[in-house]
């Protein structure tokens, strides 16, 4: 698809991806044309709400609300969950095995969405010495 582009102007591009969008959004297009026809001359766009699969910039991810599940959990899928979560968040195989060999999990162990230590290290591509 890149290569379609080559050699075209930044003009000719915007125009061709314009006529893209107008062909995919019903609401773009209603606008488009009456910018075109000249019956609309000035556009106020409303970044709060916008429509048309179009997101205004966001400088950071939208944390997912996970407190339905927190409170879902038992208090030993909670444990395994933390003890999880930090062998996951710097990717430690090394910790994961003292997890092991302390005894806080077992090769069984599952979290509630049925994980265990072997999943976990291969999810996260740790050594083939950790997950032997």
């Amino acid at each position: 698809m890149w290569l379609q582009h080559v050699g075209k102007d930044d003009v000719t591009c915007k125009k061709e991806y314009i006529c893209l969008v107008a062909q995919l959004d019903s609401d773009f297009r209603a606008i488009a044309n009456d910018v075109a026809s000249g019956k609309t001359k000035d556009i106020k766009v409303d970044t709060q709400h916008v429509s048309g699969g179009l997101e205004p910039p966001s400088s950071q991810p939208i944390k997912p609300d996970n407190t339905e599940y927190e409170k879902s959990l038992t208090e030993d899928e909670r444990t395994i969950d933390e003890l999880y979560s930090s062998v996951t968040k710097d990717k430690d195989g090394k910790l994961l095995l003292e997890y092991l060999n302390a005894g806080k999990l077992t090769p069984t162990s599952v979290d509630k969405t049925k994980q265990t230590p072997l999943m976990i290290a291969v999810e996260n591509s740790f050594s083939v010495a950790t997950i032997t």
